[in-house]
């Protein structure tokens, strides 16, 4: 989970440390015009040092044109191979090797908390270089003075590397500890938002292998809470609408506090109805519902024929509407028995239709989950015509429901703002409600 601001940052640092390489490259020709005829590879030691100038060039190159990540390599590669190179052109010990412990130091700058085997490697590679290089030149010495070079160049050694084990430890907790609150903030968000959980398009697990290292200067950031629960559009989801015929004259009869507290109950019926329904409250207006089925990404049409001739495909993707229609006639019964206990003249209508939705949160700052679409628009309109203790169904929505379902619909016409509509109404009468009241 790469921001551009980790990405700006390491690109920065990069571009510094190449500019200080290729200064101290530069300050390095003077001491050859001085002394580089005392080496017996003078030639060399010149072929040398233009070859890692002109590298250390492409690495400032490399980063202005947007590679970071391959200028890295080049810096590290050119940094190496120019001081173990002028490490053994150079007549005697003059003590270069030891810069080879700069360039492991710089590990800890130019790779990120995210890349850690590549930060090892090369931690790796310039401290052991360091030993077996110093180890070389203090083999002839003996005594005191080859112990103590020895047991010098050995502590430098598991210093540098015990530096970037401990900062590779403390990245892993780190991470580990990131990982830990996202998975945290994430369960609270989707409890926040119980329409999360709609589909797995919303509720994708972090993807990410921990054997495989990842780009540190990859600049596109990939988090859940970014993506997770974007706006996409989906083939097939049963959108329910329900109000309370009569809600405005509750408030001079019973106070509008007992009103509210006796609505919100009701609604904390219909929540556990929602749930063993497989349905998902969406939003409250007042005494207004809305719910929505699980979402899919296949149409009701892509049905595949078993051998027995069933189709299996039509079952699998109209399930969900199925359910909605059950949820709506529970609702209806429910709130008649609810309606008689809290002694409220009311009636509930109940508008359900099925077809393609847009879901997700809205990209404004202040935005909740919601769902939008025709289908949307059409289970809205079915409400808003419905009788009193009645679900209306739209037409594309009874082709999908269960037989025994369907037995309980007679086809009606909807005179709406935009046309005649034909539909289908369940009416809760007291013969219903007595026989099964849920």
């Amino acid at each position: 989970m790469h921001t551009h601001k980790t990405f700006h940052s390491k690109a920065a640092i990069l571009h510094t440390t190449a500019c200080y390489f290729a200064l101290c490259l530069l300050l390095q020709a003077p001491l050859l015009v001085a002394y580089a005829e005392h080496s017996a590879h003078h030639i060399a030691l010149w072929w040398n040092l233009t070859f890692h100038i002109l590298c250390a060039f492409s690495v400032l190159c490399l980063c202005i044109q947007g590679q970071p990540t391959h200028a890295r390599t080049l810096l590290f590669t050119s940094y190496y191979s120019y001081i173990v190179l002028a490490t053994f052109l150079w007549r005697g010990d003059v003590y270069i090797q030891h810069f080879l412990l700069i360039g492991c130091l710089c590990c800890v700058g130019l790779f990120s908390q995210h890349e850690q085997r590549p930060r090892l490697y090369w931690g790796l590679v310039f401290a052991l270089t360091f030993c077996v290089i110093d180890g070389l030149f203090s083999y002839s010495l003996h005594g005191w003075q080859g112990a103590i070079r020895r047991s010098n160049s050995i502590t430098l050694t598991l210093a540098s590397v015990g530096l970037i084990l401990t900062l590779h430890a403390h990245s892993r907790r780190h991470l580990h500890h990131l990982a830990v609150n996202y998975r945290h903030t994430r369960q609270l968000l989707i409890k926040t938002t119980p329409a999360a959980k709609l589909t797995n398009a919303f509720t994708r697990p972090l993807s990410h292998d921990s054997n495989t290292p990842l780009t540190g200067f990859s600049s596109s950031a990939s988090t859940g809470f970014s993506t997770g629960l974007m706006r996409q559009s989906f083939t097939s989801a049963c959108v329910l609408f329900a109000d309370i015929k009569g809600y405005q004259t509750l408030a001079p009869l019973f106070g509008e506090q007992k009103v509210i507290e006796a609505l919100d109950a009701f609604y904390s019926q219909i929540d556990v109805l929602a749930a063993a329904h497989n349905m998902y409250p969406v939003k409250t207006n007042g005494d207004e519902y809305m719910a929505v089925s699980e979402l899919c990404m296949f149409p009701p049409s892509s049905a595949s024929c078993t051998s027995n001739g069933e189709q299996k495909g039509e079952q699998k993707s109209t399930h969900h509407i199925n359910n909605g229609v059950l949820f709506a006639l529970a609702v209806t019964a429910t709130f008649k028995i609810f309606a008689l206990k809290e002694g409220w003249p009311c009636q509930i209508r109940i508008g359900v239709a099925a077809g393609p939705v847009t879901a997700g949160m809205p990209r404004r700052q202040h935005g909740i989950f919601d769902v939008w679409g025709k289908t949307v628009n059409l289970a809205s309109m079915l409400e808003q015509h419905c009788n009193g203790n009645a679900v209306t169904v739209c037409d594309s929505t009874f082709p999908h429901l269960a037989a025994e379902t369907q037995a309980k619909f007679c086809p009606i016409l909807i005179d709406s703002k935009i046309g005649e509509l034909a539909a289908f109404e369940h009416r809760l009468t007291d013969t219903h409600y007595a026989s099964n009241p849920l």
